[in-house]
């Protein structure tokens, strides 16, 4: 059974993740609400507020295996959030962050994947195994900027 979640701040749509809960345990569905709420919504209203428009995150839930590697999910997408923040810091850079950037999409890769961003018709995709280096917020604004 498929299920989406759209979770609503200040009347405005904040996030939207859609997520097969017939591939998570019930303590990984408990973090991944926490985390929804405590971590992607937060970063999407600083998303929100940098660009002045509303660009959805999307999380590839699945992708974190379990609760214990859903920890991650703030650090990317705070990462990301202050690279948008960066990039949004003139009215030139707010103005082709909200022309340009349709959707965030932040899966964990695999630990033998190399960690990957990209932007590209639209949307940024960001893969992070989070184990040794990590792409952080300068890869992710370099990565953003070049595409605008």
């Amino acid at each position: 059974m498929r299920r989406s979640f759209v979770v609503l701040g200040l009347s405005v749509l904040v996030c939207a993740a859609t997520v097969s809960y017939a591939d998570l345990s019930l303590d990984a569905q408990r973090t991944e609400k926490e985390m929804q709420e405590q971590k992607v919504a937060p970063a999407q209203a600083r998303i929100k507020a940098a660009a002045g428009t509303n660009i959805p995150i999307h999380v590839d839930w699945n992708s974190f295996v379990d609760s214990s590697h859903m920890q991650y999910i703030g650090a990317a997408t705070g990462q990301t959030a202050t690279a948008i923040e960066s990039i949004c810091k003139d009215a030139m850079g707010k103005k082709a962050v909200a022309s340009k950037v349709k959707s965030i999409d932040i899966r964990r890769s695999a630990p033998h994947e190399a960690d990957k961003a990209d932007f590209k018709d639209g949307m940024v995709k960001i893969n992070e195994s989070f184990e040794g280096t990590w792409i952080g917020a300068s890869g992710i604004q370099s990565v953003i900027e070049k595409g605008l």
